[in-house]
């Protein structure tokens, strides 16, 4: 599976699928202008290249710029076969900072609000074998969550550069007229097996789903079942069970294909771990046994790309030292990491508490919307890892203490991801 670190999410693998990076025409627009001149059709006058996904105030954008820019402004000509456009095409954002507006060929696609959260648009309709993708950015560093950035021109303290625009992996997607949106591992640890989710988009009539599971290449499941309902909810116990622990991370692999009429439609593969995570008499348990944390505080800036590891190795090499440590464990402090990053974690046997980026955001009901936005993709994103043990929505909240609105905007948040997630 170690091939599989190059994708943009080895936990959901679709395939073919087709990388936009590296280089792009950029922009600032710190007139902002862009839009009175409709950039998005006329093009980004004399524009630089950028390498992405890294933002421009890295040295490894090939820009290096530390000053603010609250707009900017990206271009990408990109062609794709008659074989690729054939079916449904799917454009994917592994995230960008923070408010992101997307034209393909001149067409508004639509807009996303956020800096840490996934989101796509489904481009059937508007591509060609020739395209242009333009996307413009503000990152205004007001009101909103964006972590240890610094809203300031020179970042001090514990504090640390912005990070705008493109920060993770770009790419495009193919898939039959019924596709796999996401499907979820809820382990069943006490009884040696599993329930999985598989939430399908498209029409449903007459669909089938095909699943395999295997452990270290052996094949355990392999069952075709009805779409019936959706999400499709199938209860399945193992033969061979190995939980997933840092001493022994064992994962199995996972495939889905969703055929009608003995077509395949779409096709995705994936991994996840059996393991529970618990409270029992005041102590943390993993698998049902005590667990002591040994974590590092790991705040996942790079020297020269900021929040971009400069490649996959530097993403491994980080989880290795953890091992060689002697930790089994980080606390990923107010940035939810790139799924590359977590699937190391996965590989290698390392736990994660995952932390949202609350920070710069007031505990206002005016930001419940978007914020929760952001935390619930993140979630349904990252939800099959099993290194992930916590999610942590806030950190250092001292205003609580004294304020009932920001009070219950947290208790709000919390029993949401609890509903959304009770497996954690």
């Amino acid at each position: 599976m170690v091939h599989d670190a190059e994708t943009p999410r080895p936990d959901f693998i679709r395939s073919p699928w087709m990388s936009l990076e590296p280089l792009w025409d950029f922009n600032f627009d710190d007139d902002n202008i862009g839009l009175n001149e409709k950039w998005f059709l006329n093009g980004l006058p004399e524009p630089v290249k950028i390498r992405v996904p890294y933002p421009f105030q890295s040295k490894l954008s090939g820009i290096g710029d530390g000053s603010i820019h609250n707009v900017v402004w990206y271009s990408k000509t990109f062609k794709l076969s008659e074989d690729f456009r054939q079916t449904k095409v799917l454009l994917k954002f592994g995230a960008m900072d923070y408010k992101t507006t997307v034209w393909l060929n001149g067409k508004n696609l639509g807009e996303h609000v956020g800096g840490f959260s996934p989101f796509s648009f489904d481009i059937t309709d508007h591509v060609d074998h020739e395209n242009i993708l333009v996307l413009r950015v503000e990152d205004c560093h007001g009101d909103q969550a964006r972590g240890k950035q610094d809203p300031r021109l020179k970042p001090s303290g514990c504090t640390y550069m912005r990070v705008t625009g493109i920060w993770q992996p770009v790419w495009i997607e193919s898939c039959g007229s019924a596709w796999i949106d996401r499907f979820q591992i809820f382990p069943d640890v006490e009884h040696n097996g599993f329930q999985l989710y598989t939430y399908v988009n498209g029409q449903l009539n007459n669909l089938k789903l095909r699943l395999r599971v295997l452990l270290a290449e052996s094949e355990l499941i392999n069952l075709t079942q009805e779409v019936k309902e959706n999400p499709l909810r199938i209860s399945l116990e193992l033969q061979e069970v190995c939980l997933w622990s840092p001493e022994e991370p064992d994962l199995y692999a996972i495939e889905l294909m969703i055929e009608k009429n003995d077509i395949v439609l779409d096709k995705v593969r994936g991994y996840f771990g059996l393991r529970k995570i618990d409270v029992a008499n005041g102590k943390i348990t993993l698998n049902n046994k005590p667990i002591y944390l040994k974590f590092a505080l790991d705040q996942g800036f790079f020297p020269d790309g900021l929040y971009v590891a400069p490649n996959i190795d530097a993403l491994k090499r980080d989880v290795e030292a953890v091992k060689k440590l002697g930790l089994n464990g980080v606390r990923k402090h107010q940035k939810p990491e790139d799924p590359r990053y977590l699937y190391w974690c996965d590989k290698l046997g390392v736990l994660v508490w995952e932390e949202m980026p609350d920070w710069g955001m007031s505990l206002e009901y005016k930001n419940l919307d978007n914020f929760w936005g952001e935390v619930e993709s993140v979630i349904l994103r990252d939800f099959n890892h099993p290194s992930i043990v916590a999610w942590v929505p806030f950190n250092e909240r001292e205003t609580v203490r004294n304020n009932l609105e920001h009070r219950r905007f947290i208790e709000e948040v919390c029993l949401r991801i609890k509903r959304l997630d009770p497996t954690r």
